[in-house]
């Protein structure tokens, strides 16, 4: 129900500890319903976690349109009494959608630097989670990569809402602003909607087509697909330290090991536990680059 969407919320993150300890949130908020349902559902809870926000949102340049919610993004952080923060980028109408999801987290974590927030906080949900399985999927992922997009990654980076629906999130709002004069205004970026670029056909046409033809389990088995994954990534990232030859030493964003283990470690075994070697600095390592690095090791004296 709608109406208990904040209550929900903070019995998952009290669970889950996504925010072990007090401090500055910096929500990353487009103006799209996803992000100012965040700021909304974040509000709500914020005090209870020990949680100051502040807001900040990104001009990718994309678009002209795009650049018409920043205003509507200030007003909207001051009527929640928090610090906005902006950065213009210039990434053109041809840039990818990598060049995009690549560039705004640039931006936002020297927001995040700068003003010394201990959290960076994104909007992402359960269909952005069946979406991106999916589209993983679709580009030949391993294992690592279905398991989706992680609730917690480094340096701070928290996705709260996972476990909720866009349509949850949708009817919260509507639920909170019942007169349209005291409505959020919302942005909808046409870049999202743009069936160029793959993840918005997967979003628009391919998950709405499955839906049609599975029903409601196409959702689940997809989450099934992710949670597998995810059980599979976490025991390699909890093997690492039952690995003490290893030498595993972390620090500034960077990690060391030892090379001894992986002259007497078999070619696969090596390649998995480099792989979750780098996920454990952010690093998403392939299998075609895996095997190189383990090849550089094996050959290096």
């Amino acid at each position: 129900m709608p109406a208990d969407l904040d209550r929900r919320l903070l019995h998952h993150l009290s669970g889950s500890g996504l925010f072990d300890r007090p401090g500055l949130a910096l929500l990353a908020v487009s103006g799209g319903v996803d992000s100012v349902a965040l700021l909304d559902l974040m509000f709500c809870v914020a005090e209870e976690l020990g949680l100051n926000l502040a807001v900040a949102h990104i001009v990718h340049g994309i678009s002209q349109e795009a650049a018409e919610a920043a205003p509507e993004v200030q007003k909207l952080a001051h009527s929640y009494r928090c610090p906005f923060y902006v950065e213009e980028l210039e990434l053109g109408e041809q840039a990818t959608e990598t060049a995009a999801r690549e560039g705004r987290y640039r931006a936002l974590r020297a927001i995040q630097q700068a003003v010394g927030a201990r959290y960076l906080v994104t909007a992402h949900h359960f269909d952005d989670q069946v979406e991106t399985v999916l589209y993983r999927f679709l580009r030949g992922s391993g294992m690592a990569g279905l398991a989706g997009i992680p609730a917690k990654g480094p340096d701070g980076l928290v996705r709260p809402l996972l476990p909720f629906e866009r349509e949850e999130l949708k009817r919260w709002l509507s639920s909170r602003f019942h007169n349209p004069a005291t409505r959020p205004a919302i942005f909808d970026d046409p870049a999202n909607a743009d069936s160029r670029h793959d993840r918005s056909w997967v979003r628009h046409h391919l998950i709405p087509f499955l839906r049609r033809r599975f029903g409601a389990e196409f959702d689940r088995r997809v989450e099934e697909v992710a949670n597998h994954a995810s059980d599979d990534r976490a025991a390699w990232n909890s093997l690492l330290r039952e690995l003490p030859d290893l030498n595993l030493r972390q620090e500034a964003g960077t990690i060391q090991v030892a090379r001894a283990p992986f002259q007497r470690y078999d070619k696969l075994l090596s390649q998995a536990v480099l792989r979750a070697i780098a996920r454990e600095i952010g690093c998403r390592l392939g299998r075609t680059h895996s095997e190189l690095l383990y090849e550089f090791i094996r050959g290096s004296s």
